[in-house]
């Protein structure tokens, strides 16, 4: 498509981001309270119920900086801690990146990749997954989209004003979490592949982040060698590395659900005659560098990482890979449509995508938000509300990866119809003593189902008999008769 001016160029533009902004939304805002709060957004609600002074204690003993949850302790303080409210202001990060990527993929190569790219990012199942939750990624991948166009633009054309858009983007998210760190790592790497010449200007803006990270710099290092909020991740192998590398350029995820052999077929088709294009093509070898850099170099930096000092690959983690994945694609996609030999079958493939897209990705959302494996608080506190009467005894216990379990959060959100007596118990050794008043007992814990087989073989024998036993992913109840 070409335009006859520059005036309709853009009307075109940003009546299209507008409309895929207003996807974008609608998917991430569709169902997002059908799934319950799970552990970790349930960690977000404790740490910001305080001050602005308790949030920022509670976050300097923990994985997560403190920006997020004092933005989210302000808002909490206006709309409150419903699902709705908690899970909001990750919708309109998603959807604001949207937004940067558009201008990222037209910085980068030109208008139609950065309209392809964004309208992936509306409806990929990742990107829709955490713009649905109550924690930073959805923020953090904002401000990584952002970082990437201004460095590209600071370092290609040197203006001001990018340099301290870039400074701000970083800042904000190495604030935010921990990861924000790797991108600094693939920006040095670009700096030292590619932008030699601009190593005084680099150290200047790096300089630049030292000083105002200053404020939380041993605070970090403290957290990061006492492993703070990190000790559950398991090793992980050489060949999980490269699994969940595939995983989450195809989104073969257990996690997500699985693409269909075709879809993922077109994605790597297209990504070839990108990598084709783009080593033939002289003129875009730095965005083919930056973009290479940004897929391979953290999982080497989390391999290394993980060798040597401590387990860190978590999928969530490592998920934001996926963003450069999708850049690599429109191009492919955009050069495709573009030239005369391959636009027919590039419309083809699009449609057959555009078809898969929906009927894999785009009916689980509408139909119950995505159909992810977290657990289902929500469903499980309903249960123990619909089981129990003035006679039920409802034991809640937590697990050793959640001390917090037995604070009442769970009991606060949810629970609070749950009729009967309450006991909250971080061990059940031995078992309380169950008089003859208790005509029905439930049992709530997180885990896999037999964690507490144990735990139950012992109710059973005080002469209760197990009537239910359901499972949510890590969350469960037994109700005993």
């Amino acid at each position: 498509m070409k335009f006859k001016n520059n005036r309709f160029n853009s009307k075109f533009l940003i009546g299209a981001i507008i409309l895929i902004s207003i996807i974008g939304f609608y998917l991430r805002y569709s169902g997002i309270d059908k799934v319950s709060l799970w552990m970790d957004e349930l960690y977000t609600i404790m740490r910001i119920q305080g001050s602005l002074s308790y949030t920022l204690l509670t976050s300097s003993d923990s994985a997560f900086p403190p920006f997020y949850y004092l933005g989210m302790n302000i808002f909490r303080s206006v709309f409150g801690t419903n699902d709705i409210a908690l899970r909001f202001p990750s919708v309109v990060f998603g959807v604001l990146t949207i937004t940067a990527i558009f201008w990222l993929g037209k910085e980068l190569f030109n208008w139609k990749t950065g309209l392809i790219a964004g309208s992936l990012f509306a409806i990929y199942p990742y990107a829709i997954n955490y713009g649905q939750e109550a924690k930073q990624y959805s923020l953090l991948w904002l401000f990584m989209v952002l970082s990437f166009l201004f460095f590209f633009r600071f370092m290609n054309k040197g203006r001001k004003s990018d340099k301290i858009l870039y400074i701000l983007a970083m800042i904000i998210s190495i604030y935010s979490i921990y990861i924000g760190f790797i991108f600094l790592i693939l920006h040095w790497i670009c700096v030292f592949i590619i932008y030699r010449k601009k190593i005084k200007d680099w150290i200047n803006i790096n300089l630049w982040i030292f000083i105002l990270y200053l404020p939380w710099l041993f605070i970090a290092i403290k957290n990061w060698l006492a492993r703070s909020g990190i000790q559950w991740i398991p090793e992980k192998t050489k060949a999980y590395f490269m699994n969940e590398l595939f995983s989450l350029i195809t989104n073969q995820s257990s996690q997500l659900g699985n693409s269909s052999n075709i879809e993922v077929g077109i994605y790597i088709l297209f990504i070839c005659i990108a990598l084709i294009t783009l080593i033939t093509d002289k003129k875009n070898n730095e965005q083919l560098i930056i973009l290479t850099v940004w897929i391979i170099a953290p999982f080497i930096i989390y391999f290394i990482i993980s060798s040597i000092y401590t387990p860190l690959l978590v999928p969530r983690y490592i998920s934001f890979i996926f963003i450069p994945f999708i850049l690599i694609f429109s191009y492919g996609l955009s050069y495709g449509l573009e030239k005369k030999a391959l636009r027919i079958v590039s419309i083809i493939l699009t449609i057959i995508l555009i078809i898969l897209i929906v009927n894999y990705h785009i009916q689980p959302i509408k139909e119950n938000s995505l159909k992810i494996n977290k657990e289902n608080w929500k469903y499980i506190f309903s249960l123990a509300c619909d089981n129990s009467n003035e006679k039920t005894l409802t034991i809640i216990q937590s697990s050793k990866h959640v001390p917090n379990l037995n604070n009442s959060l769970f009991h606060e959100h949810y629970g609070s119809c749950i009729k009967g007596e309450i006991l909250y118990k971080e061990e059940l050794k031995p078992l309380p003593t169950l008089s003859k008043k208790y005509s029905q007992l439930l049992f709530i814990y997180r885990g896999y189902p037999t964690d507490q087989d144990k735990v139950i073989q012992d109710i059973i024998n005080l002469n209760y008999t197990q009537k239910e036993k359901i499972h949510s992913f890590y969350s469960n109840i037994v109700v005993f008769n």
